[in-house]
């Protein structure tokens, strides 16, 4: 929580505080998938972040208010960014420390839970978000 609250002055003048990870620590199977994933959102949304789907995020108040999300699954971190984005609210990324899991196995590396996600986003791209410079909806321009 410490590197938390060092960082919140930093979100001065964005609207979205985004975290990525300064070193991984996580072995070689999830830096390559974390990183496939990253370009992935990257060349599909056009999305520039370092690490779409690291925890730490700090939105303003208008930024949810502004956007409607409709996934419900591991892509939701890109569909946030994304939307944000396209309705003009700006990002700024900060390096923050990265501290492995304690307890537990992560589940997101299995053949099927890949899959999935490979489906949820091709269904976001799909259904017209392809680029943050596409024209955003009116519900999700800036008031």
């Amino acid at each position: 929580m410490d590197d938390a609250r060092c960082v919140l002055p930093l979100s001065e003048g964005a609207d979205i505080l985004i975290g990525y990870r300064i070193s991984r620590h996580e072995g070689w199977k999830r830096e390559l998938m974390s990183w496939g994933y990253n370009r992935l959102i990257r060349w599909l949304f056009g999305l520039r972040v370092r690490d779409v789907n690291f925890a730490f995020k700090v939105f303003r108040r208008s930024v949810l208010d502004a956007i409607h999300l409709k996934s419900e699954g591991s892509i939701i971190d890109a569909e946030i960014l994304n939307e944000a984005m396209r309705a003009g609210f700006t990002i700024r990324e900060v390096g923050m420390p990265y501290y492995p899991r304690q307890a537990g196995v992560s589940t997101l590396a299995g053949p099927r839970v890949v899959a999935g996600i490979l489906a949820e986003m091709a269904r976001y791209w799909w259904n017209g978000y392809r680029s943050p410079s596409a024209k955003a909806l009116p519900y999700r321009q800036r008031g």
